[in-house]
C-alpha cells in the first residue's frame, strides 16, 4: 500500500515491538564493527512483568557464511510456527 509504514502498524510502537528489535539489532551491529566476526548471532530474551514475552533474533555473516545465515535464521523460528 501507499501508506507509510508507521501508519500501516501503529500497534507495534505502543507494544514495544520495535524497541526490543531495534536492541537486539543495535547490539548485533555494534558487535559486528568491534569483532569483525565471521558470522555472528544475537538473541534478546525480553520477559517483561504482566507482559508478552518477545524474542528477537538477528544475525549477520560474511561473504562466506551467507548460506550459514539464511540456516541459522530458518532456524531460529519455533518449530510449530
Amino acid at each position: 500500500s501507499g501508506r507509510p509504514a508507521e501508519s500501516r502498524k501503529p500497534w507495534r510502537k505502543s507494544c514495544g515491538i520495535t524497541f526490543h528489535e531495534d536492541c537486539v539489532n543495535i547490539i548485533m551491529k555494534d558487535l559486528v564493527k568491534l569483532m569483525h566476526p565471521k558470522y555472528i548471532e544475537v538473541r534478546g530474551i525480553f520477559m517483561p512483568r504482566g507482559g508478552i514475552s518477545i524474542i528477537p533474533f538477528a544475525n549477520w555473516g560474511d561473504e562466506q557464511h551467507q548460506d550459514l545465515v539464511k540456516a541459522r535464521l530458518v532456524a531460529s523460528f519455533p518449530a510449530d510456527f
